[in-house]
């Protein structure tokens, strides 16, 4: 009978122990999903904005595979379009990309700081990528724009507001890649997007009209 209370006792508190551990697990595991939590929403380092970009922006592309869904036409033929007559190597841009990092490296205090949008702000730019597949000039431009164009502004702007920096990146007034306010170049654009389409299914979105780049 002792013996049988021994092993009672004994089991008992193999349970109780089990039971604490498992509390001790939930508890630290909803400890680190309330510290993650807090940090997607924190804003990002330059460098760290940059990984998410990478990583995750230029992985989320998607096409739309079924060619009734695309806008159809002569790719070589660009008709009302701007377009490079001549294609010719950027020879020296490995050397003069060289020189922004290296003003960087000099600038650490700058780039470790978070100035940047969150993961959380990325992730959304991420999830409406991935419901958007691109199906047309205006929607890649698009896809452009929400994945490349506007990051680029919020760094030059970052820039911009610290003189220091604004001299050592030779930024001169602000840099917009786009026309917002243009709404006749808008309405064109819709209207070439939606020109020869075989399938209406898809919705089409008024896209902005980006400006010409140095």
């Amino acid at each position: 009978m002792e013996a049988g209370r021994r092993a009672t006792a004994e089991r008992r508190e193999e349970e109780e122990r089990k039971a604490r551990e498992e509390a001790e697990r939930r508890e630290e595991e909803e400890r680190q999903a309330r510290e993650d939590a807090e940090r997607r929403v924190q804003p990002n380092s330059l460098f760290r904005l940059l990984d998410r970009c990478h990583n995750s922006l230029s992985q989320a592309i998607r096409v739309e595979a079924d060619a009734t869904l695309t806008t159809q036409g002569d790719a070589a033929d660009p008709v009302n379009r701007l377009y490079p007559k001549h294609i010719i190597p950027w020879r020296d841009f490995p050397q003069l990309q060289e020189q922004i990092w290296d003003k960087f490296d000099r600038n650490n205090a700058f780039t470790m700081r978070p100035l940047f949008p969150s993961d959380t702000q990325i992730d959304y730019v991420v999830m409406n990528i991935q419901n958007r597949p691109i199906y047309s000039e205006a929607s890649l431009r698009n896809f452009e724009r929400d994945t490349v164009d506007n990051f680029v502004e919020k760094v030059i702007e970052v820039l911009r507001d610290d003189e220091r920096l604004q001299r050592e990146f030779g930024i001169q007034g602000r840099v917009s890649f786009y026309d917002r306010a243009n709404p006749s170049e808008t309405s064109l654009e819709k209207s070439l997007e939606q020109m020869n389409l075989e399938d209406a299914r898809t919705p089409q979105r008024p896209a902005n009209t980006r400006l010409g780049r140095s």
